[in-house]
């Protein structure tokens, strides 16, 4: 119907003579009505594999603390104790934090930017099927692991699957949307990190009642579910299409004339080089060693793009920063309810995911939406919003660790959590804007490796519970995570505040990024 409403409107715009491109038009427009609507189903259907790649990312902390690690276990007056002796594994603090943070973040930081690269060059949403049938075979496999050295590997390969996700996740939605309202759709996108959170908490109750080894077969079937819409629905979008709309003129309804943008000479010389198909044009055949050169020299060109523009270095390095104080958040809350208040493992889980939804989700969508909103007044005004919802993170958190009751605790953990996460959606979309369409996936890749970066911080913890206890040894009652916490967390924060600051000094003294 509508499709016949826009060709019964536009059919006849064509000049005499002009047949062809009159009926390119009218597809054209056909197309846009069609897409304009599907937008948001492809939206949505990244969200769910967002939600499931963070499901499976986050259930380890919450199966630590429920019947992995022998730490969880408590005192043998804990009924929950004889169960979770009989299954769990001896594993120590530092090797939990390994497995929880630089397992999972050194090989994402190995591959994003390579994802990142590849997401340029290649179909992002193939990227987006294999990434997702990857990484929901190794949750699935985890559910057999007998050792550290075997759960290691499973998260090795966890990491690798889910490294390809993002970059080409952000530059599919940064195509699907105009920048007007990319930021609030990225928002959407990244909030799915609290629902998939959620999920994880549950598998708790999953442990605690079955085993962890039945959450973790649990955990990987959706993978293979969604991967069926991915592979038979999604649609590979055009390259910056939605920058050259805005760049070209419009027709007299208001229709961009992107069928004319074929006549304007074709791709400039630095498309040509990202493209990596320079020979294409020539008609020759090109040497190995040459498409080599090729895509090296694109490479260097692409990271040094980057290292020259201050907005994006700053943000990144308050990303890297922001980000390890709120994965030592998400690794290690749950142990710390578990071994400071004694809470019961479900009720852990239950209370986190009541907590995380309702006030992490409202506040990763709010800091999309703020980032919007302040970006129309002042160019720097996703920056300030980032600062602005930090500085408010760092003593709420404070008070978590240092409440005198569980009950007090996990208020003021809600309440940092209506604020704590509103950083990210403006900061990745700093970090998209201030680069060119053509290198828009790369920078994605290297601004998540900052996330990467981030993931140090449970081993970091979990040494420090050693340093500080003499107790990181395998036991049943493990050591009191308070103290690291206490450095890890609210000083991270309090870092990566000064680094917003900077990053918004820099937007305001480059007046060609406020555009």
């Amino acid at each position: 119907e509508e499709g016949d409403r826009v060709v019964s409107e536009y059919e006849g715009k064509a000049k005499p003579g002009y047949d062809d491109d009159g009926d390119k038009v009218v597809a054209m427009l056909f197309w846009r009505v069609k897409f304009s609507k599907a937008r948001f189903y492809f939206l949505g259907l990244l969200m769910a594999i967002n939600m499931m790649d963070h499901a499976d990312r986050w259930a380890l902390p919450t199966l630590q603390a429920s019947g992995l690690q022998c730490s969880s276990c408590g005192e043998t007056d804990d009924p929950f104790y004889e169960d979770c002796s009989a299954m769990c594994l001896d594993l120590t603090d530092f090797e939990m934090g390994i497995l929880t943070g630089p397992a999972f973040s050194l090989s994402s930081l190995a591959c994003t930017v390579p994802f990142g690269y590849l997401a340029d060059r290649v179909s992002r949403i193939r990227i987006v099927l294999v990434a997702l049938l990857v990484w929901s075979s190794a949750t699935m496999a985890s559910a057999f692991v007998q050792n550290f050295t075997q759960l290691l590997t499973a998260r090795l390969i966890l990491g690798v699957g889910q490294a390809a996700l993002p970059p080409a996740a952000y530059s599919l939605i940064s195509d699907y949307f105009v920048p007007e309202h990319r930021t609030l759709a990225l928002g959407l996108f990244t909030s799915m990190i609290y629902t998939g959170q959620t999920i994880g908490l549950l598998s708790g109750i999953i442990s605690q009642e079955a085993s962890w080894r039945v959450a973790f077969l649990c955990l990987g079937i959706p993978g293979f579910i969604l991967a069926v819409p991915v592979a038979l629905t999604m649609h590979e979008p055009e390259r910056g299409s939605l920058e050259q709309r805005q760049r070209q003129s419009v027709l007299p309804s208001g229709v961009t004339a992107d069928v004319t943008s074929a006549a304007e000479g074709g791709p400039d010389e630095t498309s040509a080089l990202f493209s990596g198909n320079e020979s294409d044009t020539e008609g020759d055949v090109v040497e190995y060693r040459a498409r080599v050169a090729v895509q090296l020299r694109a490479v260097w060109v692409c990271l040094y793009s980057l290292a020259v523009n201050p907005p994006y270095v700053l943000v990144w390095v308050a990303t890297c920063i922001r980000q390890f104080a709120a994965i030592a958040v998400g690794a290690w809350i749950q142990v710390f309810f578990r071994r400071v208040y004694g809470l019961d493992p479900a009720k852990i889980s239950l209370y986190l995911a009541i907590i995380i939804p309702t006030a992490g989700l409202t506040s990763g969508i709010l800091g999309g939406y703020l980032g919007d909103l302040f970006r129309r007044y002042d160019v720097a005004g996703k920056a300030w919003v980032c600062v602005a919802s930090s500085t408010v993170t760092a003593p709420l958190i404070t008070g978590v660790l240092l409440a005198p009751t569980a009950t007090v605790s996990l208020s003021l953990l809600y309440a940092q959590y209506c604020f704590s996460e509103m950083w990210f959606a403006p900061s990745a979309a700093i970090a998209i804007d201030v680069n060119r369409p053509e290198i828009r996936s790369f920078a994605s890749g290297l601004f998540l490796a900052a996330g990467a970066l981030g993931g140090m911080s449970p081993a970091v913890v979990g040494w420090l519970n050693g340093v500080f206890d003499d107790a990181g040894e395998a036991t049943m009652e493990g050591a009191d995570p308070t103290k690291s916490l206490l450095i890890v967390i609210p000083g991270g924060i309090s870092l990566a505040i000064c680094f917003y600051v900077f990053t918004a000094m820099a937007l305001y003294n480059k007046p060609s990024w406020r555009s």
